[in-house]
């Protein structure tokens, strides 16, 4: 195995230098232009001009990221466990030479869901609102694969990199330390079920166990390959057979929360137009396939969620 690169701390003085990416080959999500690179220590990161684009503000000027999100007043919980760490811009050399500055990746998704948070509760001003429909199309574009592989595919990244990158996506999604318990499937999500399989809705904890066990598959396994096998590692059976916390609880309030709430939502809204329940998994198969997996419309799971 090659010997991983020391740790530098970049600077104007000593930045660090990009290996891969190039400003005429960006990720593009739909019609939006993204720059991004990867250093020579492993960081993934955007440039400042793609961070505007992929959260809606071409239009803001030499304004910065950390700005923007200061003048929202948004709860920090909403940012992730290190909102600071990720919004301090990393100075680097472009592949091509010149300099350039830009942001860890993760910044994307961050912002993502902090402005679709504040709009959930009601806070985001008037003049922000616009970019909710932009925040949320984007998420949904990227939730598949997340943002780290689309950045490795764009610039060719993933023909050179180690086999721990692997862990170091699910370093993303997983965290071994479980977060408070917090309501993550609307009940909404529990009728639709009971509606498409012909069941009499009764809110009860049977009710609750019988849909239960379609979770895993519906949910956990349309986010990345891995992620699914991590928890159940994290978050064991005990001698009774049951799990202490939900799977939710040990997801990374940054992409892997983040996803899962959109799939959640994503699903929820397919069930609710759908009026059979094999119609409902023959479009959800299309639209949300399991990763490296043919299409499978059995989707009851022994392994409840």
């Amino acid at each position: 195995m090659k010997n991983k690169p020391a740790k530098v701390t970049p600077s104007v003085v000593n930045p660090l230098q990009a290996v891969c990416g190039r400003a005429d080959a960006p990720l593009h999500i739909g019609n939006v232009r993204i720059p991004c690179y990867v250093l020579e220590n492993g960081t993934r990161v955007i440039t400042e001009l793609g961070v505007k684009n992929g959260v809606g503000l071409a239009k803001a000027g030499n304004r910065s990221i950390r700005a923007f999100l200061e003048n929202l007043n948004l709860d920090p919980k909403t940012l992730g466990s290190k909102p600071l760490e990720h919004l301090d811009s990393i100075p680097f050399k472009r592949t091509e030479g010149p300099m350039a500055s830009g942001y860890d990746a993760r910044v994307l998704p961050m912002v993502w869901r902090s402005i679709l948070k504040a709009n959930d509760a009601g806070k985001l001003s008037k003049k922000h609102l616009h970019l909710v429909d932009h925040c949320r199309t984007m998420a949904y574009a990227v939730m598949d694969v997340g943002i780290v592989a689309l950045v490795d595919e764009a610039t060719g990244y993933q023909d050179i990199r180690e086999k721990d990158e692997l862990q170091r996506l699910l370093d993303l999604y997983i965290r071994r330390e479980a977060k408070p318990h917090a309501k993550m499937f609307p009940m909404e999500f529990f009728e639709q079920v009971a509606r498409l399989k012909n069941w009499k809705w009764v809110e009860n904890p049977q009710m609750y166990r019988a849909i239960g066990h379609l979770i895993n598959s519906l949910i956990y396994k349309r986010l990345p390959l891995g992620v699914l096998e991590a928890l159940r590692e994290v978050n064991p059976t005990n001698e009774n057979g049951n799990r202490t916390r939900k799977h939710h609880q040990h997801l990374t309030y940054e992409m892997g929360e983040t996803h899962l709430q959109f799939q959640v939502n994503a699903c929820t809204a397919m069930m609710r137009g759908s009026s059979s329940w094999e119609g409902f998994l023959r479009g959800y198969e299309r639209a949300f396939p399991r990763p490296n997996n043919p299409a499978q419309y059995d989707l009851i799971d022994e392994d409840a969620a």
